[in-house]
């Protein structure tokens, strides 16, 4: 087995503190928040009494008799704490070293803090002039066997995204919680069962609603997490959908996710199930985008133009945007007043029935009259090619014409 998994390591260390870290009731941030996280990565507990922090090779803290640090459990010594701070569920310790703190090199300088048991170094960390950057701690990454030491606020070496966290102590470099026989954690979600607040997986802790039968979804904390909230409303017989219809684990009441029309329900589960329209898929009701402006309706009828469009409603001959009956309420877009905008008048011998359009009834023109002038007295409807006979040669003239 490689050495360092045989070790207890130091994981993180603050130096320069920008925060009340060690939570003394005066708010003070000083050399007193600063603190040493030592976590035992090993399968097995360890007694660490009499084991010794050194800084720069001398004696700094003697750790108390009785101090027993079991798998995946950490040790936090704040320079000077008292009150202790609670951080669960790492056990906290005081060097009481108030007058006596961690020290910053100066430039071009390194300190060494040291770990030390009854007889051997078990782990050291050696550091610069980085410690002085804006409050953040140097942590292992990733945690643990990480072999150089990086600011806790540059998370790239660890896959991480979160550039405002700047320390962790008693944590993982992500807010969880390391693994080991010191935290019981049935759902895995890196909140120690004895504080989480659902048995259910929700690492955000998310407690913004709960329901209640009398009022409906009340909108503040109540203790559990919402994802059990929602998850003991449907065990008790309750439908998903009527609390969370979404399926996101937010209360509908509660959830961030567009409303547009405020009733309470998500934009998203109103299309889904029907009950509100999205013709243009965009995500926004059809309705809010009509109340706001957001899309016109030039026709009236509660449907964006564009949908009306899209889906043949209304034609849009000049492809405007705008439905031809709207475009024609303007007298000087129909000068001859047949219905149909003049640039979408079809000028051409096609237009067989002259309504203006060259269309499939124009063909019909020809079928209709066929046999003309025996059928009907000339002039003939439908004669294309003017030979004053309205007959197969008008069909193919109109197939290499007008197709």
């Amino acid at each position: 087995m490689p050495d360092e998994c045989e070790l207890l390591v130091i994981n993180e260390v603050m130096i320069n503190p920008e925060d009340n870290l060690n939570g003394d009731t005066k708010g003070i941030v000083d050399f007193s928040d600063q603190f040493i996280e030592i976590v035992n990565f090993t399968e097995e507990s360890v007694d660490m009494s009499g084991w010794r922090i050194q800084k720069s090779g001398l004696n700094w803290y003697w750790i108390p008799n009785g101090t027993t640090l079991d798998s995946g459990c950490v040790l936090l010594i704040f320079t000077y704490a008292d009150p202790l701070p609670s951080y669960f569920p790492a056990i906290v310790l005081s060097a009481n070293q108030a007058n006596n703190p961690l020290e910053t090199p100066s430039s071009g300088g390194t300190r060494t803090i040291t770990l030390r048991d009854s007889s051997a170094i078990v782990d050291d960390v050696t550091y610069g002039t980085e410690v002085q950057a804006g409050g953040a701690s140097i942590t292992r990454c990733p945690d643990l066997i990480g072999i150089e030491f990086v600011r806790h606020n540059y998370p790239d070496d660890c896959n991480l995204t979160d550039w405002t966290n700047y320390y962790s102590p008693g944590r993982q470099i992500d807010g969880y919680v390391f693994p080991g026989a010191c935290v019981v954690d049935t759902d895995e979600d890196g909140v120690p069962d004895e504080i989480d607040n659902c048995d259910l997986f929700n690492p955000d802790q998310a407690d913004e609603a709960y329901y209640d039968d009398d009022n409906g979804t009340i909108c503040n904390k109540n203790g559990i997490g919402d994802v059990c909230d929602i998850q003991n409303y449907v065990d008790a017989g309750g439908s998903h959908e009527d609390l969370d219809c979404n399926w996101n684990w937010q209360l509908d009441e509660c959830d961030d996710s567009p409303d547009c029309n405020g009733n309470g329900i998500p934009d998203a589960c109103e299309i889904n199930d029907g009950t509100a329209l999205d013709c243009n898929s965009n995500g926004l009701l059809d309705q809010c985008e009509l109340d706001s402006d957001y899309s016109p309706d030039c026709n009236g009828n509660g449907i964006p133009d564009e949908c009306d469009i899209d889906t043949d409603f209304s034609e849009d001959c000049n492809d405007n945007d705008v439905p031809d009956e709207c475009d024609l309420l303007d007298p000087d877009q129909d000068t001859n007043s047949n219905g149909v905008l003049d640039e979408c008048e079809c000028d051409s011998p096609c237009d067989l029935n002259n309504d203006g359009l060259c269309t499939v009834s124009d063909f019909l023109e020809i079928i209709q009259n066929f046999g003309c002038p025996d059928t009907v007295p000339p002039p003939c409807t439908g004669d294309l090619n003017g030979d004053g006979v309205t007959d197969i040669e008008d069909i193919l003239e109109y197939s290499s014409t007008c197709s």
